[in-house]
């Protein structure tokens, strides 16, 4: 499978093409790709590359929005600050794991572990 805007958008729920272009989309889905490219290890899944890209493309488009929110409302959401941490600490996880991978994602609690706070109600 190859990544396409339309999973980044599955992931940014809400946020329609007017405030994020495919465009933008399209450029960080490059970026992510080149990205977990240069990381990548032996053995690695496509699932596991294109879960690493997903979320590489996500984070950095999240960051184009909040740029634009910022530049248009002068200020950035407390929700979408969180998401932007939230998702840089999954895209550094997932980058470890496919630099290392030999053929399994890892524990689960590796990831949990990064996101269990967004979580925790």
């Amino acid at each position: 499978m190859t990544v396409e805007v339309d999973d980044i958008r599955e992931v940014l729920i809400g946020i329609t093409d007017s405030l994020l272009p495919d465009a933008t989309i399209s450029f960080w889905i490059d970026i992510a790709t080149d990205i977990v490219e240069a990381n990548i290890g032996e053995n690695v899944t496509d699932v596991q590359k294109d879960r690493a890209i997903k979320i590489g493309a996500s984070y950095y488009s999240l960051q184009s929005y909040a740029t634009y929110l910022q530049a248009s409302a002068g200020r950035v959401p407390n929700n979408v600050v969180g998401q932007i941490t939230e998702m840089s600490r999954a895209f550094s996880v997932l980058l470890s794991i496919i630099s290392r991978a030999e053929g399994a994602m890892g524990p689960p609690s590796t990831i949990i572990a990064t996101t269990k706070s967004k979580f925790d109600v």
